[in-house]
Parts: structure tokens; C-alpha cells; sequence
């Protein structure tokens, strides 16, 4: 057995893998990779890879193109959407690897794969639910240092300005500047940058110089190690102009 079959098999051990012909014929799958699309070998051994997509894309030239790249010896990686027996949609972050012969020729692809599919659709479910937040409720987005990197459009309404006016700028230009110089404003900072989660009423300023009083959380968006990157601010416009003289002096000026 030669030491490219050793490095298969001991992959086959533990990952999906199948194995095609240079001319798109499977050789063999393993039960990891035929269980992600309910199949068994009897459904795709001799069968053409075709079998894995819909027939508008296996009639593609895209689809062409694709198998004249692998037999080529280039090898391919990507999210690719395939096709389980049942017709739902199976989405593989795979890699395709031409496995040559002891002098180097091409002689048939391995592709080694990865179900992505659960991951694609809770991503796309918290897309589509922040898509839908956005769409009803005030955002904007803060670098750790405060300045400004995005606001949706209802925050720009509620503040009078454009995204181009404020972007890049720090998040103090909606404040007064009394507010801005308040110790309590670098503290309020401070706790964002450490990851703390602030939810409060706030008086901000809008671009004519009208208050305006948010009702918001302060979200501190952390990588995969727990380190806060940014942070999300997410408002209601809660100013009752009839009101505002009758709030207390404390929370008219209240940063934290």
C-alpha cells in the first residue's frame, strides 16, 4: 500500500470522504460521507458526481469548467451546495485533490469534506433576524475606542445626520460637552471595552441641538475567545418633548 493510500484511509477513519474517476465517476464513498446525504453505495458508486447537484447546474458550463480544473491536477476548496437524496439541500465546506500515479499523472479526486449545512441555516436565521431588527429598531456600531464604524437608517433619522457626517468620528459628538468631560464618560468606556453589558435611558444630542433621549443597550460583540471587538449600540427614541423639562437633573445628564 503506498503512503498517499495510508494518509486516505487514516482521513476515511474520521472524516466524510468520497472518491471520483477523473471523469466524474464515484470509486467509493464512506458511511460518513453517504449518511450526510441519506444515501447508501448501492445509490452512487458508478454514478456520475451529477448525481450530488440539480440538472440546471449539472448542465452548466461552470460545472464544465469545474472538472476540467481537477483533472487539470489543481486541487479546489469552497462552501459547495449539493443535493441529499430526499432533495433537501446539503451545504460541504470540501476540498477536491487530484491523487496522482507513481509518476505524477492524474489519476482519480478525493474530496474530503465537512457538513455545514446546520451552521449555513443558524447563520442565515440570525441574519435574517438581525436583518429584522434593523429594519424596526435604532443601531449603530462603535469600535472599542468609540469611534463611530456604522448606523442604520433609523438612527440617522432619530439624529438628524447622515451616515457620511458621523462616520468615523467618536461617539462623544452626540454628547454635550459637558457630558463629554464628565469622568463618568471614560468609566462608561471602560466598562464597554471590558466586555460589560450597559442598558440605561440616555440623553444624546441631535445634529440641530435638540435632546434627545435614547432608551439603549450598550453590547460589547466578542470573537471566539471571549474578547470583546466592538460594540453595538441598540436605541428606542423614547424623547417626549412635553416631558423633557420635567426629568430630573441627574438622569438629563446621565452617561452610564
Amino acid at each position: 500500500m503506498t503512503e498517499s493510500r495510508h494518509v486516505v484511509d487514516a482521513i476515511a477513519r474520521t472524516m466524510p470522504i468520497i472518491r471520483f474517476g477523473l471523469d466524474g465517476t464515484v470509486l467509493f464513498a464512506n458511511d460518513r460521507y453517504l449518511n450526510i446525504f441519506g444515501m447508501d453505495a448501492v445509490d452512487v458508486i458508478g454514478r456520475h458526481h451529477s448525481v450530488f447537484i440539480r440538472p440546471h447546474e449539472a448542465a452548466s458550463a461552470g460545472y464544465a469548467m469545474f472538472w476540467n480544473t481537477l483533472r487539470t491536477g489543481r486541487s479546489m476548496q469552497s462552501e459547495f451546495c449539493r443535493v441529499g437524496k430526499d432533495g433537501r439541500e446539503v451545504w460541504l465546506q470540501a476540498t477536491y485533490m487530484t491523487i496522482g500515479d507513481p509518476v505524477g499523472e492524474p489519476r482519480e479526486i478525493l474530496k474530503i469534506a465537512q457538513d455545514v449545512t446546520n451552521a449555513r441555516e443558524h447563520a442565515a436565521d440570525h441574519q435574517s433576524m438581525l436583518e429584522a431588527i434593523s429594519r424596526s429598531t435604532a443601531i449603530i456600531e462603535f469600535a472599542l475606542d468609540g469611534t463611530i464604524l456604522s448606523a442604520n437608517a433609523h438612527y440617522l433619522a432619530i439624529t438628524g445626520y447622515t451616515e457620511f457626517a458621523i462616520r468615523g468620528r467618536h461617539h462623544r459628538m452626540f454628547l454635550t460637552p459637558e457630558d463629554a468631560h464628565d469622568p463618568s464618560y471614560d468609566r462608561f468606556w471602560e466598562r464597554l471595552r471590558r466586555g460589560e453589558f450597559i442598558r440605561s435611558e440616555f440623553r444624546r444630542i441631535g445634529s440641530d441641538g435638540r435632546p434627545i433621549w435614547l432608551q439603549a443597550s450598550y453590547n460589547p460583540i466578542l470573537d471566539a475567545n471571549g474578547k470583546p471587538t466592538r460594540i453595538v449600540k441598540i436605541a428606542t427614541d423614547i424623547t417626549n418633548p412635553s416631558s423633557f423639562t420635567t426629568r430630573p437633573r441627574a438622569m438629563r445628564f446621565r452617561t452610564r
